[in-house]
């Protein structure tokens, strides 16, 4: 079985489709499963700085005693300052590599930071998705919320 996932709408849609149709004709024993998949949703809103600002505040003071949900409040941080940063690019919800490679490839952030955001950036979503074992440095997520206070600033 073959599962493709595509989105509803446009010509390229269906050229798709039927090309992978006739990919899969005369063999018995593949299926091909496509699933529509919907839109990500409406834009979000841009958030104030004051609001970011509040938001790595409660970040930097919960990064001893409970850095997963710093982690979480800072990553949450990072994306709205994105999204300030880059309204066009950053309109919908961006995975947190495209997140980074936005911050990284339009020159808010230094190249050198990458490492630390790639890392933190795995243990969020682990945790975000219910791996709860894991638990990030304190000193890391002082220093996410150390670069969105120089982003936001």
């Amino acid at each position: 079985m073959v599962i493709e996932v595509m989105q509803r709408g446009g010509g390229s849609t269906e050229t798709k489709l039927k090309q992978l149709q006739s990919l899969f004709s005369g063999q018995a024993d593949w299926r091909l499963e496509v699933v529509y998949a919907t839109a990500d949703g409406a834009p979000l809103e841009t958030i104030t700085p004051h609001d970011i600002r509040t938001a790595l505040g409660e970040a930097r003071r919960l990064s001893d005693d409970a850095p997963r949900s710093a982690l979480m409040m800072a990553w949450a941080s990072l994306e709205a300052i994105g999204r300030r940063l880059e309204p066009t690019l950053a309109a919908r919800s961006l995975s947190t590599g495209s997140l980074i490679d936005l911050l990284i490839s339009t020159g808010h952030l230094p190249q050198t930071e990458s490492a630390l955001l790639f890392r933190l950036s795995s243990t969020r979503n682990a945790v975000a998705h219910g791996q709860l074992d894991l638990t990030p440095a304190p000193a890391d997520v002082r220093r996410l919320v150390d670069l969105g206070e120089r982003l936001v600033a």
